[in-house]
């Protein structure tokens, strides 16, 4: 797997004001690497994500992924909002099992993964809670196993 950032730059515009948050960034993720972004608030972090991740559009550049062009949100990727994003209506079990029952896999494997995901995050006992019902950190990481649970290219986290 190979995620290659190139000249990406994002350009807001609001009110006749124009505010730059990315200009030309560019690099490259090879499989086997851990990145971390840094920065202050405001600086484009979640905005590069976001075009990363096919939710945004960028104003200059390209994302390419395994050398495809990103242009549109895809299940070879898994994103963790900052909010959670966890759906309100659905429990713990639901949340998680979503992403597999979208790709189509077949219900006994997803049952399997689910508990895999479970065990490996620590909310055995609470897949029947809803959201609200959970603390922030149960949240996060009820949301990180269900980004992992469709299994998204290159995830290392295999059960």
């Amino acid at each position: 797997m190979e995620l290659k950032v190139e000249k990406i730059s994002k350009v807001f515009h609001s009110n006749g004001n124009i505010n730059t948050v990315l200009k030309e960034v560019s690099f490259t993720i090879r499989e086997g690497q851990f990145v971390t972004l840094l920065g202050p608030s405001g600086c484009g972090k979640t905005t590069l994500l976001t075009i990363i991740a096919g939710f945004q559009k960028a104003s200059g550049g390209r994302i390419l992924l395994n050398d495809q062009v990103v242009q549109k949100p895809g299940s070879d990727r898994g994103f963790v909002f900052q909010d959670y994003a966890l759906f309100p209506w659905m429990t713990v079990r639901e949340n998680i099992l979503f992403p597999m029952k979208q790709k189509g896999v077949p219900k006994k494997e997803r049952e399997e993964r689910m508990e895999e995901l479970l065990a490996m995050a620590r909310l055995e006992g609470v897949e029947r809670l809803y959201p609200s019902q959970l603390s922030g950190g149960m949240k996060q990481r009820a949301a990180f196993i269900r980004a992992l649970a469709g299994r998204p290219a290159g995830s290392a986290v295999d059960g």
